[in-house]
């Protein structure tokens, strides 16, 4: 069997439920316009396992099917006077686009019984879903909404498949955050844990070119990782793209050193763009080199730096470049930095990645790459840094 046509009839049996239709329809598609649960479910004679996420729209003539890896769409058929009444679904998107499923139903009340093909033109004659036969047998039961979980005649939101306030619309996922203030969510990736550096490599320093790769070979004690010089920077084993990021950091004190060289380190997302670290308290230095700055391109709007030898926290909001297959840019970085919770950085755009008395321009890269620390030749230390991957839209 097909496993997206399999994948379909699932997705359309597990839960069918309706919009409000655009324009008035009549009998039995004016009666299907609602929200059905599944009461059993059989494919080639075999009972299955609900999916509670998966359901099935209907506006008008029109269905949407969701919740199983992939959408598909076209527009539903009925033939109430055929016996047994026939129902029929045309595929115009998602991977079963140009294809079709045929079957019958039954209608009585809230109960709804079909039986649908899931290969081949032959429509089922009965209520049946043998051995091998490629069909599927639902039983469903409509349910009425409740304005406490949403509604159904709210208008449309733009560009999306849902009304305000809509019952059908996913709600989002648990996270538990953590008990401590700036801990990691229980959705995070702990890149430093204050144990041990299993999760970095050591590579050349992108200043000093001391290094080289191999093992991250800075100190880790006291449940901080601090800086080694000319040991090279360090890089996560692990590659990311758009995130949140969590990194706090503490500057040498006593203070050593003025202007650049004071406190120096970056923090390098995607390994290109540097959020610069420095001892930025009671040092002059140039704008666009300040801590939290994008270095060389945005000084941060306020400078937030707390004493050194005290703990500095970033939190960090990336996302990253995209390019075309022929590599022509179709989107720029953009970064939002908190210093110590400040706002710093608003959705700022990098005019490409950043770099010492340079400003070289985007070159196609992937969308996910490691995350970077820089060795600058202080003992700059670092601790609770933890990354969430955001999805689109996020």
């Amino acid at each position: 069997m097909n496993r997206l046509r399999f994948n379909w009839i699932i997705s359309a049996a597990l839960a069918l439920s309706a919009a409000p239709f655009i324009k008035a329809q009549e009998g039995d598609l004016k009666k299907l316009q609602g929200i059905w649960t599944v009461l059993s479910l059989e494919v080639n004679g075999q009972k299955m396992n609900a999916l509670p996420s998966a359901r099935f729209l209907i506006d008008g003539d029109h269905f949407k099917s969701q919740g199983m890896g992939a959408e598909y769409e076209g527009t539903i058929e009925l033939n109430a006077s055929a016996s047994p009444k026939a129902l029929t679904f045309n595929f115009t998107a998602g991977p079963e686009a140009g294809n079709r499923s045929l079957g019958i139903y039954e209608l009585t009340g809230d109960d709804l019984r079909i039986c649908i093909t899931t290969r081949g033109d032959a429509r089922p004659t009965a209520f049946a879903s043998p051995a091998n036969s490629g069909i599927a047998l639902e039983v469903l039961k409509h349910q009425h909404v409740s304005h406490d979980l949403g509604f159904d005649d709210t208008p449309m939101l733009p560009g999306l498949p849902f009304h305000v306030h809509d019952y059908l619309r996913p709600h989002p996922h648990v996270v538990t955050p953590s008990a401590e203030p700036g801990g990691p969510p229980s959705d995070a990736t702990v890149l430093f844990d204050g144990k041990d550096l299993s999760n970095w490599k050591g590579q050349a320093s992108s200043i000093t070119h001391a290094g080289a790769e191999g093992p991250a070979e800075w100190k880790v004690e006291n449940g901080y990782m601090e800086v080694v010089p000319k040991t090279g920077d360090i890089a996560t084993r692990e590659k990311f793209g758009d995130c949140q990021l969590h990194v706090e950091w503490s500057a040498p004190n006593p203070p050593h050193g003025q202007d650049q060289d004071r406190g120096n380190s970056g923090v390098f997302l995607q390994g290109l763009y540097e959020i610069q670290v420095l001892d930025s308290y009671d040092n002059v230095t140039y704008a666009d080199g300040e801590a939290a700055a994008v270095y060389g391109q945005y000084p941060p709007q306020v400078n937030a730096a707390r004493k050194p030898g005290e703990w500095q926290t970033y939190d960090i909001v990336f996302h990253g470049p995209r390019f075309a297959a022929s590599g022509t840019l179709l989107r720029k970085a953009n970064i939002t930095v908190f210093f110590n919770g400040v706002l710093v950085q608003d959705h700022v755009e990098p005019t490409g990645p950043t770099e010492h008395h340079q400003r070289p321009p985007y070159k196609p890269t992937p969308e996910k790459l490691p995350l970077a620390l820089q060795d600058h030749n202080h003992p700059v230390r670092y601790r609770n840094l933890w990354i969430r991957e955001l999805k689109e839209g996020q």
